[in-house]
């Protein structure tokens, strides 16, 4: 599972809204439940054909000139196709798509705003098990005629506990069990020299 923490602005312009501010004591923006308001229906693509709904603010910033504004943060958390081929010094990739879709019967022109900027790892929360490679966007044309910014979000798994817990071991394992054929015939313990490290390794991986 990927959690993804949203910055979203979302804002159109509805002209029975507007009014004339000297005919209301200059007051040139007011806040209004989202529940009394027309708001498209914003949905987050994500792996696997899901789909999930995102839910405005419960106040509405509206301008008199009509523009409706909601500036809002919102936590998404998703699957993503893992490929484990290389486990565990693989690189993931999650994608994820933000939708606005209206049911109203009049075409609506959307526009999507997204921000240019290069990446850069440093804000982001350090993670014991991942690390943040990159993340980049290119706008989605859908067979449907429905256009769209796809986000990509290049994960790399840190390797290092991996190798310190399961891989080491392994290969140290492997090599002091070819030993066993140095051990004399005669002295009969080749055995439980094989049994007793087979059973160390076996009780060190159970409590990883």
């Amino acid at each position: 599972l990927m959690t993804v923490c949203l910055y979203l602005r979302v804002e159109w312009t509805q002209p029975y809204l507007a009014w004339e501010p000297s005919l209301y004591n200059n007051i040139t923006k007011v806040n209004i439940e989202t529940r009394s308001l027309w708001t498209p229906y914003i949905v987050i693509v994500v792996g696997f054909g899901e789909r999930l709904s995102l839910e405005f603010p419960e106040w509405a910033y509206v301008t008199s000139k009509g523009s409706v504004l909601f500036h809002f943060e919102t936590f998404v958390t998703f699957r993503c196709s893992i490929d484990f081929r290389k486990y565990p010094f693989d690189t993931q990739t999650c994608k994820m798509g933000i939708i606005a879709i209206t049911e109203l019967t009049d075409p609506i022109n959307i526009r999507y705003n997204v921000k240019e900027e290069e990446f850069d790892p440093t804000p982001y929360v350090t993670n014991g098990e991942w690390r943040l490679i990159s993340y980049q966007w290119k706008m989605n044309n859908d067979t449907n005629d429905l256009s769209f910014p796809m986000y990509s979000i290049k994960v790399q798994r840190r390797p290092e506990y991996y190798v310190i817990t399961i891989v080491a071991p392994l290969i140290l394992a492997s090599v002091m069990m070819s030993l066993v054929f140095l051990i004399p015939p005669g002295s009969g313990e080749k055995i439980s020299f094989f049994v007793t490290l087979f059973t160390s390794l076996t009780i060190f991986l159970s409590f990883v």
